[in-house]
This record gives C-alpha cells, sequence and structure tokens, in this order.
C-alpha cells in the first residue's frame, strides 16, 4: 500500500510544491485546505477551515480519509496551535506518523552581525513581541512538550519560488504591486539602500529536505534551518527580478522602517545556517536564478492575490 503524506495548508507556495515532491517519490497526498474539494488518483484536497475546526471534527475527517493507508509524515505547515495542535499530536502517536511543523527564522534573538544557527536563542514571549512571533513561540513550545511524536521544526526565512510572494524588505517586503513600479521605472525604497543579505529557499528544495530528515531519525525532536547554501544581497534580489522581466535595474534609494513595524525585522542582515551535520547531507536543485523565474511564472493576478492574502493574515495576527 502506498505511503499518505497529509499536508495541513496544502495548497498554498509551499503545499503545492510538497505535494509535487511528494507524488514525484511515489507517495500519495492528502491536502487539508480552503481550496476547493479535489480527488484524483495520487491527490486529494480537502476544504476544512484549520483555524476553526473542532479537534472531534478534524480527527473524524482525517480517520475517514486516511483509511488504512500507512501515514509517512503530517505536514503543518500552517502553524497550528491549542486544540488543533493537541487533535494532530493524538493522531501522529496512534498513526506512528512523525510530524514537520513549518516555522520562522525570524524567532531568532539576534541583530544581524553574524550568521545565525539553532544554538541562537529565541526572542523572550512578552508585551513587545509581534503577535505574529508569539504564535510561532506557542507553536514550537507545544511540540517540544510532546514526547510521543517524532516532531521535527523546521525554520525557514524567505520563501522563493512558484507562487510566492515578491519583495524581501521595507519598503517592498512582498510588495503585490513590485512588478508594475518596476515596469514603470519607479525608484525603489530599500532598507539600508538594499545592502543587506538574506537567506533563501525554494519550496521544492523545503519539501524535498522536509521529507529526506523526517525520514533520518537523527533528525527527531530537532529544529532545522533550512536554507540554500547561498544568501543573496537584496540590492541583487530586486535587479534580478528586473533582469528576468528585461528592464532596466530599479533606481534604489535609502528608506528607513519604523522599528515597531513587524517588517523592521527583516531591514537587518538576515542569514541562517544549520548546526546538524545531517544538513550537509541535504542537496538543494534550484539556484537563485531559477527560483526567481518560478515566482515569475506564475500569473501576476494570482501573485497580488497571495501577496495581499499574507499581509492580511499577518496584520490580523497582530491585531492591526
Amino acid at each position: 500500500m502506498r505511503q499518505l503524506v497529509v499536508l495541513f495548508g496544502g495548497t498554498g507556495v509551499i503545499g503545492s510544491a510538497a505535494a509535487t515532491v511528494a507524488r514525484q517519490r511515489g507517495l500519495d497526498v492528502l491536502s487539508i485546505s480552503l481550496d476547493v474539494p479535489v480527488n484524483r488518483r495520487f491527490y486529494r484536497n480537502l476544504q476544512l477551515d484549520l483555524e476553526s475546526v473542532s479537534p472531534p471534527t478534524l480527527a473524524k475527517t482525517l480517520d475517514e480519509a486516511v483509511g488504512g493507508s500507512p501515514v509517512a509524515l503530517l505536514f503543518d505547515i500552517i502553524g497550528l496551535g491549542g486544540k488543533t495542535a493537541t487533535a494532530m499530536a493524538e493522531i501522529a502517536a496512534a498513526r506512528a506518523a512523525p510530524v514537520a511543523l513549518i516555522s520562522s527564522c525570524l524567532l531568532y534573538d539576534q541583530d544581524g552581525s553574524g550568521p545565525v544557527d539553532e544554538n541562537c536563542p529565541l526572542v523572550a514571549d512578552g508585551p513587545d513581541c509581534h503577535a505574529y512571533l508569539r504564535d510561532k513561540l506557542a507553536v514550537e513550545a507545544f511540540w517540544r512538550n510532546e514526547p510521543r511524536v517524532g516532531w521535527r521544526i523546521f525554520r525557514c526565512h524567505h520563501i522563493l519560488g512558484a507562487g510566492s510572494n515578491l519583495g524581501c524588505i521595507p519598503n517592498h517586503n512582498r510588495d503585490p504591486q513590485l512588478l508594475a513600479r518596476l515596469r514603470r521605472g519607479e525608484p525603489l525604497a530599500l532598507a539600508r539602500g538594499g545592502e543587506l543579505s538574506l537567506s533563501w529557499i525554494h519550496p521544492e528544495d523545503l519539501a524535498a529536505a522536509v521529507l529526506d530528515l523526517c525520514a533520518d531519525p537523527r533528525s527527531r525532536h530537532a529544529s532545522v534551518n533550512l536554507s540554500a547554501p547561498d544568501p543573496v544581497r537584496a540590492q541583487s534580489y530586486y535587479e534580478a527580478i528586473a533582469r528576468a522581466l528585461e528592464l532596466p535595474a530599479p533606481e534604489i534609494r535609502h528608506f528607513d522602517p519604523d522599528p515597531g513595524d513587524f517588517w523592521a525585522l527583516t531591514a537587518r542582515d538576515n542569514v541562517f545556517v544549520s548546526g546538524h551535520p545531517f544538513f550537509n547531507e541535504l542537496s538543494f536543485r534550484h539556484d537563485f536564478a531559477s527560483a526567481i523565474r518560478d515566482a515569475l511564472a506564475v500569473p501576476e493576478n494570482e501573485r497580488a492575490r497571495r501577496a495581499r492574502f499574507m499581509l492580511a493574515r499577518i496584520a490580523g495576527r497582530m491585531g492591526g
């Protein structure tokens, strides 16, 4: 019987890539998302609001959908907390299935002074902590206190590939109008004039690494930074987009972000590495140029829709 990968939030940028990689490896895929139901050979999407579903409903739905299939992985792309995470843990424990959680490298308490590995302390959960980060801290803490399940926490920074929202630093983070600005020849206002470096990863490389490491017992109960080997300079990032569109490089102007704004966390060098020996055994198929090409291959209106959705989600978690 074919093994099954269950994707919680399986139709977005990471979920779509994970479904592709899983199917390439001979795994069936069950996605749970807000998108319309799909029932095809080797791939199904169940339409369910994971933010509001009751744990009994989630457990019943999953039991019926999974049936007797062996579960290779429960992959939480959203970062589900509370009773929903508890229900997921019960399902994982009952089926002896590993759990992968996607988290954020923005959780590290760092000042941009050098590459950051998993030994760096995390930000403190307090009144000055952004709500988005508090949510991430809470979900990570839940799994670290769940001994029955072989969980892994994967921290990422900038996801760049098919369907990604383009823009990596203030004042053009995930900017739905970025391509239109470039076509109009507008200058871009960038923190530190774009003279900072950041880590990125293609979603297919991310998905492949998650599948590999969740099958590797050495990574059980580990937090792992997932980034492509070569960080990119922010100015070069925006120039690469213009070049792929056969446009002139944009004029870059200096921008000072509001220190209290969430995106100010990206107005510094954000370079992340892994200190785990098993990380060095991973392979990365996509270079930066191919990641930009894949991002631009998705229709512009769809990228803009996803950018607006992401910005609204972050604003909602911050109470703004």
